[in-house]
């Protein structure tokens, strides 16, 4: 039995975590737009994210509501590495494309079959009804020549059941950024 509860907590968590990209989701290739950082972002020891919340404000995840569009520049490190700063420049957006995520909320996880077989064998299929929280991801790839270490920049909103609010667009983006940062045509 207690093989059978570690197999469903692990196909739990794998669930939870599966990203994929929505058909046709590629918004823009080619490198036609950028992202000016107008000030220099702090990112705290052991982190691999500055989160950014509207007004472009610098902030903690902590600080961020549960249904609260934010955005967070990537640039991944070692949990040791110490305090950096992202200075202020133009990093190209070579590639925009928006995911989704799904995160089962407990009350919501139907077990449409389960067994375990003689053997030891285990099979199962679980789904997640309407009340499944999800996760929409406006993901822009950020090069520079100067600061390579800075991957990504992606705005991030998480909805649950009965919320109308769905995938970020460009426009909200350029909103919870302003001002620290702009998006907008390469120059």
């Amino acid at each position: 039995m207690k093989l059978v509860v570690i197999l469903f907590t692990a196909m739990l968590l794998l669930s939870s975590c599966a990203t994929s990209s929505y058909p046709g989701s590629s918004v823009q290739q080619g490198g036609t737009l950028q992202v000016t950082l107008n000030q220099p972002v702090n990112v705290a020891a052991g982190s691999s994210y500055a989160y950014i919340k509207a007004p472009g404000q610098v902030v903690a995840r902590n600080d961020i509501g549960t249904y609260e569009l934010y955005c967070k520049f990537a640039l991944p490190r070692p949990k040791d590495s110490p305090p950096t700063v992202i200075q202020p420049e133009v990093f190209l957006i070579s590639n925009i494309y928006q995911r989704v995520g799904m995160a089962p909320m407990l009350e919501n996880l139907q077990v449409a079959s389960f067994g375990v077989g003689f053997g030891g064998g285990f099979g199962g299929a679980f789904g997640m009804n309407q009340g499944s929280k999800r996760n929409y991801e406006l993901y822009m790839e950020l090069h520079s020549t100067t600061q390579s270490q800075v991957k990504s920049l992606s705005c991030i909103r998480f909805t649950g059941p009965g919320m109308g609010q769905g995938r970020p667009t460009l426009p909200e983006a350029r909103q919870v950024l302003a001002p620290l940062a702009t998006i907008g045509p390469v120059i």
